[in-house]
């Protein structure tokens, strides 16, 4: 059982620590904490291109224009934005871009993420850019590569196998818990899953108050069967429940956490 408990405690470290490595690594390359210029320039076409961000780019700002360079394969690309006003409204069709590399023309497109106000640029125009120069590109950049649905897919694989290791840990190697904490964190566990599934029965219930009356009808449940347990079955089952609401907390704070950094498009 000593086994058990340092392996799980040690994966369970793993991944505090992974998460925490994560969101330090997403705030740092977040496109939001771009202060102007563009949020990234995508070069090559859909889906077998690389996508350079804002960050790597130096960029000077007039009241209409936007002027942007990065030095690739120590070659310029520069980029210029051009505003149809000084209110530099987003979604508008007098928004236009241009590029040269080499001081080569390239053709340049224009579009927006729906979470920031800073244009991304797409240049479908091959460059000549070594396989190489790709690949570095593409480690410089890496988490705005990965796409929303790869950051949201690794974000809940976290948030499982944090609640999973949690409940493993709290359920099995926690000290019995009182009846009234037990009763608590079932109560509460309950709660929200009656809000975890609303979609599901907001059709059948009609109004979202009878979603609150069910949730806190189950909790009341959890918490009276915990309740009528002896103290490690309550330890048990309360150590599912807390499992299950960590996983929600976690994944929930990832989907905010994408949108207010403007990674999710």
């Amino acid at each position: 059982m000593r086994g058990l408990q340092l392996v799980s405690r040690v994966l369970l470290g793993i991944v505090l620590v992974m998460l925490c490595a994560g969101v330090a690594a997403l705030i740092s390359m977040a496109p939001v904490r771009i202060a102007g210029g563009i949020a990234s320039v995508y070069l090559g076409e859909w889906g077998q291109g690389v996508r350079v961000s804002g960050h790597q780019f130096t960029c000077t700002q007039e009241p209409t224009i936007d002027r942007c360079t990065v030095r690739i394969q120590e070659q310029p690309l520069s980029v210029q934005v051009n505003y149809g006003d000084t209110e530099r409204r987003i979604f508008n069709d007098t928004v236009t871009c241009q590029a040269t590399y080499s001081d080569r023309p390239v053709g340049c497109e224009v579009s927006y993420y729906f979470t920031t106000d800073l244009p991304i640029l797409s240049i479908r125009e091959p460059l000549g850019l070594s396989q190489q120069t790709l690949q570095q590109l593409y480690r410089e950049n890496f988490l705005i590569q990965v796409g929303r649905d790869n950051l949201f897919r690794w974000s809940g694989f976290l948030a499982i196998a944090s609640g999973l290791l949690i409940a493993l840990n709290f359920a099995l190697f926690s000290p019995p818990l009182t009846r009234s904490v037990a009763g608590a964190i079932n109560g509460t566990a309950g709660l929200l899953v009656a809000f975890a599934t609303r979609g599901t029965f907001y059709s059948f219930l009609g109004v979202a108050e009878l979603s609150l009356l069910l949730g806190v009808g189950l909790g009341i449940l959890l918490g009276v069967v915990v309740w009528s347990c002896s103290r490690q079955i309550a330890r048990v089952i309360s150590g599912l429940s807390l499992g299950f609401m960590l996983t929600g907390v976690i994944w929930a704070f990832s989907v905010m956490l994408f949108l207010a950094l403007g990674y999710a498009a």
